[in-house]
């Protein structure tokens, strides 16, 4: 009684040890992870519209520029499975931040590629860290976040994952018309630099996490390479 008084009945199970935040706001974290989480989603769609721009730059056809966006998506499918797993080896904090930096990079590499070969696996890494930040993000949420404010925090991060796709044609669009599709690319370098710091800043590895790090480190680690190499070439062919 004394508990549902108090109203932290719905917090039940829940412990501050394994946040993200610490000693800070846990708001902070929202916004702090928004920042990539809206650099990802936005390049789903910001080089739809540029394809026509990218097969003539490129010298291919409609049909082969599609595969900037087709390949983005498949390496993005088939990484989100294992990104918990991957999360959890090497520590959610550094994950994060890796693919964060990889994302950045391998803009970059998309906004000066010299052929069409170089820019579709490019795509294919930006999609792989991409992939990557979807999975821990979400965790992160629902470490930091009790119960009952968990519905607005995802709420918030909800907003910014479908803004991104509705904005990437505009963008994308503004972009091409006025500068070079290749920006559509070249504009999440100064983006990604910015979350990367603000997470070094910001976002914390609870200890909590580095001893369940260090004790599954300890007994081993078990990878089922045959079901990855089934579920990885399923989504593959999904997607294509």
């Amino acid at each position: 009684m004394a508990r549902g008084a108090q109203g932290n009945g719905a917090d039940d199970g829940w412990t501050p040890e394994r946040s993200v935040a610490g000693s800070r706001n846990p708001w902070s974290i929202v916004a702090v992870i928004s920042i990539a989480t809206f650099m990802t989603v936005l390049d789903t769609s910001i080089a739809n519209v540029a394809l026509d721009h990218i097969g003539g730059g490129m010298s291919v056809t409609y049909d082969e520029a599609t595969w900037v966006t087709t390949s983005f998506l498949i390496s993005t499918a088939i990484i989100i499975p294992i990104s918990g797993w991957l999360a959890d080896v090497i520590g959610r904090k550094r994950y994060y931040m890796a693919s964060v930096a990889l994302f950045t990079i391998s803009s970059f590499l998309c906004g000066i590629a010299p052929n069409f070969t170089f820019l579709v696996l490019a795509r294919v890494l930006q999609g792989a860290a991409g992939g990557g930040l979807a999975a821990v993000e979400q965790s992160m949420l629902v470490d930091t976040f009790p119960p009952r404010q968990r519905s607005l925090a995802f709420a918030a991060y909800g907003i910014v994952v479908i803004a991104g796709p509705v904005l990437g044609p505009v963008i994308g669009g503004l972009i091409t018309d006025n500068a070079s599709w290749r920006w559509c690319f070249l504009i999440n370098v100064p983006i990604g630099a910015l979350s990367l710091f603000l997470v070094h800043l910001f976002v914390d590895e609870p200890k909590a996490l580095q001893d369940e790090r260090r004790q599954m480190l300890e007994g081993g680690l078990k990878v089922d390479f045959i079901g990855f190499l089934l579920v990885a070439g399923f989504l593959g062919f999904l997607e294509v």
